[in-house]
């Protein structure tokens, strides 16, 4: 969210606010592995409920990341419990994980809630995996800033199996400086970038692609401005357990160009793809 609060600092006075808004009979539900743990803890207010890798009310044992699930072992009052979740990325656990304390303070059961993770629908367009019957992955997310790009790669890198083709751009303007960092974490994580179009509104697509590279010397990419030309020419030259990323709109059903709000579906371009 720093696109809104510019500086963390900023962030974590704001979000302290709502933890000393709890009622004396709430809940305040806190990751221990937080690096600004301490400060939240010495001003929330109602009943703390913990979690993380470290010791807390709800610890993270250990964990396994595969492609389609992430394997969990969490520990509460003293008893382990085995997990198959379909959420992807560490940082989908520290979700999880707030998730069940939240349930928790509502009085479910820790036994009735576990039964119930694995049933758990991916939102579409939130690391969303896509088999048209392909010998590689195709991945689709809506992330757009540097700090999610960080997040997917460091789990596609858990992973991988061959080369990684990421498919992204940024949005034009708004939050440029967001930019340099997001182009140099796909750089440096993919064996190719296609740099391509999303939502350039009245910039050209050209100069916020020379944003995206600005801070990096890597050489691996190349620049297709058609989004759908973009996609279909990742799609094209996949091999057998490469891992196309297509990263930014999401399920998104538009297009912002000019001043214009276009027809425009990444998961449609690559449904065509395969149907045609």
């Amino acid at each position: 969210h720093l696109n809104a609060h510019k500086t963390i600092r900023n962030y974590i006075n704001c979000k302290k606010q709502l933890f000393k808004n709890v009622k004396d009979d709430g809940y305040s539900i806190l990751n221990v592995d937080d690096l600004y743990f301490d400060e939240f803890k010495s001003i929330a207010k109602g009943k703390i409920l913990t979690y993380g890798k470290k010791e807390s009310t709800l610890q993270i044992v250990d964990f396994k990341e595969k492609i389609n699930m992430t394997y969990i072992i969490f520990k509460y009052k003293n008893k382990l419990y085995h997990i198959s979740s379909p959420l992807l990325g560490e940082y989908n656990i520290y979700n999880l994980c707030a998730a069940i304390l939240s349930l928790i303070a509502l009085n479910y059961k820790m036994d009735d809630i576990i039964k119930k993770i694995n049933l758990i629908n991916i939102p579409k367009g939130r690391f969303e995996i896509l088999n048209f019957n392909q010998n590689y992955k195709i991945i689709l997310d809506y992330a757009h800033n540097s700090d999610a790009f960080a997040k997917i790669f460091k789990y596609v890198s858990i992973v991988k199996k061959n080369k990684i083709i990421t498919v992204t751009g940024s949005a034009g303007g708004r939050y440029k400086d967001k930019r340099a960092i997001m182009g140099k974490i796909a750089l440096d994580n993919s064996d190719l970038v296609i740099f391509t179009m999303d939502d350039p509104r009245c910039e050209d697509v050209n100069d916020i692609i020379d944003d995206l590279i600005k801070i990096s010397n890597k050489t691996n990419y190349i620049r297709i401005i058609d989004r759908e030309k973009a996609i279909n020419y990742a799609l094209s030259i996949a091999r057998k357990n490469d891992m196309v990323l297509i990263l930014g709109k999401g399920r998104d059903n538009y297009m912002a160009i000019g001043n214009e709000y276009l027809p425009y579906n990444d998961y449609e371009v690559i449904k065509k793809y395969f149907t045609k």
